[in-house]
């Protein structure tokens, strides 16, 4: 999320963010931190043609194996505030190029 963009514009790319889409949580997120939280997660498209977005249960910095196997990053928003299921919140997707446009 930081060293990418520094390489990218050193390398002289102009497209420096991962696309951003809208995604429906499939379970109840608590946010127990009043910053902006990253949240590595599985999106996947529901049957409407919507986004979905589940959360890997164990978000420690030190599995590796969690980071292999998402392919997002779902934002929750500032604040306190629980995310219930069903929320709409923003998701970085990590296995699409920067230079794609959605």
């Amino acid at each position: 999320m930081l060293i990418r963009p520094a390489l990218r514009t050193m390398q002289g790319y102009t497209c420096m963010d991962h696309p951003v889409v809208k995604a429906r949580l499939t379970s109840d997120e608590k946010n127990k931190d009043p910053r902006r939280i990253f949240l590595r997660s599985v999106l996947t498209r529901a049957e409407d043609g919507t986004y979905e977005v589940t959360p890997a249960r164990n978000q420690s910095s030190g599995l590796f194996g969690v980071i292999q196997k998402t392919n997002s990053m779902a934002i929750m928003p500032d604040g306190t505030e629980p995310q219930p299921a069903g929320s709409w919140v923003d998701c970085i997707l990590l296995d699409v190029p920067e230079e794609v446009a959605l």
